[in-house]
């Protein structure tokens, strides 16, 4: 009995001795084949990284620029104006990354770049910069668009959200609004905010004449918030609207009828107040 359970107990040996050298032999199989594939993408990695690092196939060569607008602002720009503007971007993207001393693509931090030219262009509101391998970097732009000229000693454009504008051409020849009436900084620069109640409620005032049918075919040359109960816009035919602190798109029916009635009488009047619930006209 002992001598059979002894026979037992060393075939039981016999055979955990063989299962544990067929699993050691498997686990130094499987460490060698990763130490082996390891090694084949360490000395690939190194290979790649130097010809990246010596090949112009990666070095920068090209740089887009995208004008980008947002649909609510209805923006047409000239294509003279749009290819001047990509024209300037695309050369100041450029001197900046030259700045870098960063001939890779891969090296460059867009970060950097992207903050480096918002703080170059005060008149673009965002900006997104990506890379497009192997050779370009591509520049989506959004541009603030001014809207009217605020009088500020000078005339400086602005846009819908009270931010300045650089002065690029004379004011006379943009066809723009001018905003009378606003205190404004006692040194205005571009990409500065002016934060007025005055200077909303004209932009405000601007934003309903584009939208109210009954100006469609006028233009508002001017808009006067010296005394924000007194605002008025003044259109192209020289006819000054007194609006004061009304809404005009709530007051846009009686500018109709007022407008229609005038017209086919043949009148031309000096201003509409529409303050009241009756409008006055004032006759020239």
């Amino acid at each position: 009995m002992a001598r059979r359970r002894r026979r037992k107990f060393m075939r039981v040996s016999a055979e955990f001795k063989e299962a544990a050298g067929n699993g050691f032999r498997y686990l130094f199989t499987r460490a060698l084949l990763i130490a082996l594939l390891a090694g084949v993408f360490w000395y690939g990695g190194t290979r790649v990284e130097a010809y990246i690092q010596e090949s112009s196939y990666f070095k920068v060569k090209e740089v887009q620029v995208l004008l980008c607008f947002d649909r609510s602002e209805n923006v047409r720009w000239p294509r003279e104006a749009v290819d001047k503007t990509v024209a300037v971007f695309v050369e100041d993207l450029q001197t900046l990354v030259r700045r870098t001393y960063k001939e890779r693509i891969g090296d460059l931090n867009l970060a950097s770049l992207r903050a480096d030219f918002l703080k170059q262009h005060p008149a673009v509101k965002n900006a997104k910069l990506q890379k497009r391998l192997p050779d370009t970097l591509v520049l989506e732009v959004w541009p603030r668009t001014a809207v009217a000229h605020v009088d500020l000693g000078n005339l400086y454009p602005v846009d819908r959200e009270g931010y300045l504008l650089p002065i690029v051409q004379d004011p006379r020849d943009q066809d723009l609004p001018v905003v009378l009436g606003v205190k404004g900084p006692s040194k205005p620069r571009a990409g500065a905010q002016i934060k007025s109640r005055a200077l909303d409620r004209s932009l405000s005032l601007l934003e309903q004449a584009r939208e109210v049918a009954v100006l469609k075919d006028y233009e508002v040359v001017s808009v006067d918030v010296h005394r924000l109960n007194n605002a008025s816009l003044t259109l192209d035919t020289g006819l000054e609207i007194r609006i004061g602190r009304e809404s005009l798109e709530e007051k846009s029916g009686d500018l109709e009828v007022v407008l229609s009635n005038l017209q086919d009488q043949e009148v031309l009047p000096q201003y509409v107040d529409l303050r009241f619930d009756d409008a006055v006209v004032g006759l020239r």
